[in-house]
């Protein structure tokens, strides 16, 4: 019998005692019958809950469509990188020098395509001889601030890559490299261009 007063309640053998102490007689732990399970119950409890993590951690998450903000933004992104295209009207350009270079048992040539209408842009295809006739992938190899594609092969990028099984390609990005002017002073043409965009913005 308990009364919820927790005054006096029915023991064992039928006897009243105090409800503290009848707590205390009837919650005694059993170390070898009650703690043992709870503690291989917690384990495995938190072992089911790290494997579940892991497999969200290293399953990959299923493919959902791109939402619709996603979608504009790309769109408008596209528009701003779209140029008038014209067609690339490939130059065979003589090759550079490359003495004291580490282009063994590779292929350098050098030509010009057109990017825009009166632009051209030299580039520098670096593959190894024996795919000299067959279509490979491209790895393109940027250079930077008042860099230059010749900079890339004389650094030995573009070797890297193309003895990887790859055409590398060297690029002169705009204002630099063989598209200045050779009595311009190094990045002066850069930072001009990049004056000349910047300028009518804060005007308005």
């Amino acid at each position: 019998r308990v009364e919820f007063g927790g005054e006096r309640v029915q023991g064992r053998g039928g006897r009243a005692e105090s409800g503290r102490a009848w707590m205390a007689s009837n919650t005694s732990v059993n170390t070898e019958g009650s703690r043992l399970p709870l503690a291989y119950a917690s384990a495995a409890y938190l072992g089911v809950v790290g494997v579940a993590y892991l497999f969200k951690k290293l399953l990959p998450a299923p493919a959902r469509p791109p939402p619709a903000a996603a979608a504009s933004v790309r769109d408008r992104l596209t528009c701003l990188l779209d140029r008038p295209r014209v067609p690339p009207a490939p130059i065979v350009l003589p090759t550079p020098s490359v003495d004291g270079l580490d282009v063994q048992g590779l292929r350098v040539e050098h030509i010009s395509i057109a990017v825009e209408a009166r632009e051209f842009c030299p580039l520098l295809l670096v593959r190894t001889a024996e795919s000299a006739s067959m279509p490979l992938h491209p790895v393109f190899v940027l250079h930077g601030t008042n860099g230059s594609k010749l900079e890339m092969l004389q650094k030995g990028f573009l070797q890297r890559f193309a003895r990887r099984g790859f055409v590398a390609v060297g690029v002169d990005s705009r204002h630099m490299g063989e598209r200045v002017a050779p009595a311009q002073r190094p990045g002066a043409a850069y930072w001009d261009a990049c004056l000349a965009a910047w300028r009518p913005r804060t005007r308005g």
